[in-house]
């Protein structure tokens, strides 16, 4: 029997990103409640991890990148076929190059920022599952991820 088909439908959703914070939150909640850290020391780690949730999102700029290396190199290899002339295919490769990174990349960059709200998303929803925070923390930093406030880069 397979082990994965067993596991509830909930289990399958989670993320190898949600079990290392709540693994780490729940270790550290363990350490407080065993005297290992100070209330003030507790809070602040707390914080200083829930606040990785709210990070710009990352890989913005290579989304944008790869989107116009996409474009300029289809357009480089169309443009080679046909003519076989290197200066009309390095300027082929620029202009379709820029337009990939107007269109496509725009796509692209708009897909990382949209994949990596749904992980932070899990990633709360994980964190509200496992009693490691409140409903009122979950309601208040579903509202900030959802309005797109992030910490300053």
């Amino acid at each position: 029997m397979n082990h994965a088909a067993t596991l509830p439908a909930r289990d399958a959703k989670r993320t190898r990103a949600s079990d290392r914070f709540v693994a780490w939150l729940r270790e550290l909640k363990e350490c407080h409640e065993g005297g290992l850290v100070s209330d003030e020391d507790f809070d602040l780690q707390r914080n200083e991890k829930l606040d990785e949730l709210f990070d710009p999102p990352r890989f913005v700029r290579f989304a944008t990148a790869l989107g116009g290396a996409i474009v300029g190199c289809v357009g480089g290899a169309v443009t080679w076929g046909i003519t076989f002339h290197p200066w009309v295919t390095a300027f082929a490769v620029v202009l379709s190059g820029l337009w990939g990174l107007i269109s496509l990349g725009r796509i692209f960059r708009e897909k990382f920022i949209a994949l990596q709200f749904n992980g932070r998303m899990k990633i709360l929803i994980a964190l509200l599952e496992h009693d490691v925070i409140s409903a009122a923390e979950f309601a208040r930093f579903e509202e900030q991820l959802a309005g797109g406030r992030t910490k300053p880069a």
